[in-house]
Formats: structure tokens, C-alpha cells, sequence
């Protein structure tokens, strides 16, 4: 069985687990621990840190023990701790499937967003900025971390969003606060000015590295994208869409 057809065969599994999930959060009055998008998205770099923060929250709920000690609840975070890796998986084997013209489509969707993203930076500069006398670069926004490869816990996913781009995705989500401090708009438009250069230069080939090193896969992870790639290319060039 492949990445394929194991996705496939999760995600009903995990939509079944959910409802139940849900069904508890709902009769206890527990809101906004919807956890599973960015697990199915596969954003989360440690799913066992994800799950322990999860689990704090639902043991202090009064009528937690009969859920969080079930075998539901476990295995739903066991289905969804797959289908994140597989997904990681599968988003490296796209890109290494893709045609030169088919990347070079996703090459400029993303340059457009970040000239978009550029040009709202640049307007904040006729504004007026706070000068705060001490203040974290907005490169410590963006630095690799222990506990996850995007920051699923501080990103609120839109439509506007760039999956894995950690500069995008910050960047958006600073520009939301409507708070701006004139050391980090100066610091991300220079940061926004390279990273557009650097797409404006990139072949094909060069991007598609790109994608794929953006999921930082595990030792694991790479394993089985090599597996996979190399099953799914020499059986056919399979075309591979989002699996919903």
C-alpha cells in the first residue's frame, strides 16, 4: 500500500474518530481546540508535543477521564499522527512528480503573493511606527524551533496562506496585528526584497527543491519519500491532487 491509498484509507477513519471528538468538546462546553486541520494539512513537525498541549487541555475539563482514557480518543490521535506524516510525505513526492510548466505556475502564484505581501509592508512606511527601544528581530518569529516546523499554534491558516513558507506566513500574520514597529517593517521588507529575488532567479529544478526542503521531512519522513517516489514514478507518473 502506498501514500495513496493509505490517505484514502485513513480519512474516513479519522472523520468517524471526530465526530465523536467533537461531540464531547460540544457537551463540555470546550471551544476552540479544533486540532485536526493542521494534522491533516500536515503542518506539525512534533505531533507527540501537539498531542501533550491537547491532552492538558481536555484533563482539565471535570468530565474528561471516560474520553481521554478511551480507546477513540487514543486512536484518533494515533490516525491523525499518521496521516500528518504521510501527508508531509506525499506534499514531496507532488513536487517531485510535477512538470517544469506546472511548477513554474506555483512559482508565480507565490511571487505574486509575496509582491502583495511586499507592497502592504511598504505602504505602513507613511504611516506612523511605534520606535520601541527593545524588540526581538522578526528573524526570531521565523527560526527553526523544537516543537514544530511551521508554528501551527500561533498561525491562523487563510486563504491567503503559502503552506511550510515560514517567512510568508509570519510575515502576514505580524501585518494582522495592525501594531507596527519601525525596526521589524524595515527588517521584513528586506527579508520579503530577498526572498523575491531569490524565486524571480529560480529554475524549475531549483524550485522544486525549494518546495521540498521547506517540509524539513524527518530522517523517517525522507525514508519513505524515497520509497514512495520512486514507486509511484516507475509504476506511472501519477498525477496527485489533494485528497479530501
Amino acid at each position: 500500500m502506498n501514500i495513496v491509498e493509505e490517505m484514502r484509507e485513513l480519512k474516513p477513519q479519522i472523520n468517524e474518530y471526530e465526530k465523536e471528538y467533537n461531540k464531547f468538546c460540544e457537551n463540555n462546553g470546550i471551544t476552540d481546540i479544533n486540532f485536526s486541520e493542521s494534522f491533516i494539512k500536515g503542518l506539525v513537525g512534533n505531533p507527540q508535543e501537539e498531542l501533550v498541549k491537547l491532552d492538558a487541555v481536555i484533563r482539565n475539563n471535570d468530565h474528561y477521564l471516560s474520553y481521554y482514557d478511551s480507546r477513540s480518543y487514543k486512536q484518533f490521535k494515533n490516525l491523525l499522527t499518521r496521516y500528518n506524516e504521510l501527508q508531509r510525505v506525499y506534499q514531496a513526492v507532488t513536487y517531485t512528480l510535477l512538470e517544469e510548466n506546472e511548477l513554474e505556475s506555483i512559482k508565480s502564484d507565490e511571487l505574486k503573493k509575496y509582491l502583495t505581501l511586499f507592497s502592504q509592508y511598504y505602504k505602513i512606511q507613511s504611516n506612523e511606527m511605534e520606535e520601541v527601544p527593545v524588540i526581538p528581530s522578526f528573524r526570531s518569529y521565523i527560526r527553526p524551533d523544537k516543537y514544530g516546523k511551521y508554528g501551527t499554534n500561533q498561525l491562523k491558516l487563510d486563504n491567503g496562506e503559502i503552506l511550510y513558507d515560514k517567512l510568508y506566513n509570519y510575515a502576514s500574520f505580524v501585518l494582522s496585528n495592525k501594531k507596527y514597529v519601525k525596526s521589524i517593517v524595515y527588517e521584513v521588507l528586506s527579508l520579503l526584497t530577498d526572498k523575491i529575488q531569490k524565486l524571480e532567479h529560480m529554475s524549475p529544478e531549483e524550485f522544486r527543491q525549494y518546495k521540498i526542503d521547506q517540509l524539513q521531512l524527518t530522517e523517517y519522513e525522507n525514508e519513505l519519500f524515497k520509497q514512495d517516489s520512486k514507486e509511484l514514478y516507475s509504476t506511472q507518473k501519477t498525477k496527485v491532487k489533494t485528497i479530501k
